[in-house]
């Protein structure tokens, strides 16, 4: 219906609002803009605030979580045997979930009671940073090769060129 319809695309555009202002709060998180004088643009002074992007980025990855959790509980409910995640849909999706556990891995090393050791940390910052960027080209290559995330199931194609 068309309200799905409005509701798939602000999902959609949420998701991609949410991954883009997580990979630039990333990106910060590695104090690369004060080093390269990118905060020193205008406008963009607060982007060498550590903490405050690390916040940004911890909010935008609950919504790629929340996201994640409404696609994979209630999403796929309504799809059981209606269509099935793509080659590119199946690789996205265990790219974000890579990217969300090391992401809450990194997040729980941060509390107190939590003490890991360094190869530990490094293991998680690595897996989190290398699932990020493979996430990001391969979501520019579904997006360039216009790869979607669903496909259709058999039953669905043949009782298409059936009629």
């Amino acid at each position: 219906t068309m309200t799905d319809d409005r509701f798939q695309i602000a999902i959609k555009r949420l998701y991609i609002a949410a991954l883009a202002v997580d990979v630039f709060s990333g990106f910060v998180n590695m104090t690369i803009y004060g080093r390269y004088l990118i905060a020193d643009l205008p406008g963009l002074g607060w982007a060498d605030d550590f903490f405050l992007n690390l916040h940004i980025h911890y909010l935008s990855g609950a919504v790629l979580l929340m996201i994640a959790t409404f696609f994979a509980i209630i999403y796929r409910r309504r799809l059981s045997g209606a269509a099935r995640l793509s080659k590119a849909g199946f690789t996205l999706t265990v790219l974000v979930g890579l990217v969300l556990v090391s992401g809450l891995l990194s997040a729980v090393k941060n509390l107190p009671a939590v003490n890991l050791s360094m190869v530990s940390l490094m293991v998680i910052v690595f897996i989190h940073l290398g699932a990020a960027m493979a996430l990001i080209l391969v979501t520019l290559w579904s997006w360039i090769l216009k790869k979607r995330w669903l496909s259709e199931t058999r039953e669905q194609s043949s009782s298409l060129s059936r009629s």
